[in-house]
């Protein structure tokens, strides 16, 4: 419904009709007092419901919900799925707000983030090495690290860190030729 809502929205109204706060089985039986009212001819038609039944949702059984939550407790997602998702999204504009942004941050600062006091091993280490051997970064990339580095206080400049590591490698081929 929300994607024909945003492709035209002129052809729905939103307004609250009732506040249950009860718990989900009330409020389904509620919506299902209200589908009941619409008459059989107008399913699909005047309104969005295809239906006016109570399908028994499964939220509203504790059972059936621990079920589900157990189903779908430490399932992993198949990077072809992860792959067509990003893509859809991509495709669609998706885009987090910054508070959205703010709020996941936070959800994976400290002690909260998975990583947190773990480091990786020597091995990881020199395959990630490995995947940025011989890549060149573009001037944009490199002002970037050197305006984060200035506002982060840092001793030595980016440009001064490359004339380092430049002489470093020297220092190294060099004492292999030897």
């Amino acid at each position: 419904m929300r994607n024909s809502y945003k492709r035209r929205p002129e052809d729905f109204r939103r307004r609250v009709i009732a506040r249950i706060s009860s718990g989900r089985g009330d409020l389904l039986a509620e919506e299902y007092r209200w589908l009941q009212m619409i008459p059989v001819d107008q399913l699909g038609k005047r309104y969005y419901n295809l239906t006016n039944h109570l399908n028994g949702h499964w939220s509203t059984d504790d059972e059936k919900r621990r079920a589900v939550s157990q189903k779908q407790t430490g399932k992993k997602l198949s990077p072809e799925t992860i792959a067509k998702r990003t893509a859809t999204r991509m495709q669609n504009g998706y885009k987090l707000s910054q508070r959205t942004k703010d709020k996941k941050s936070k959800l994976m600062t400290g002690e909260r983030n998975p990583f947190y006091g773990k480091q990786h091993s020597e091995a990881t280490k020199r395959y990630l090495s490995s995947l940025n051997k011989g890549k060149k970064q573009t001037e944009d990339v490199i002002a970037k690290k050197v305006a984060t580095r200035k506002s982060r206080g840092y001793k030595h400049s980016m440009e001064s860190n490359l004339k380092r590591a430049e002489a470093m490698r020297r220092y190294h081929a060099q004492k292999k030729a030897q």
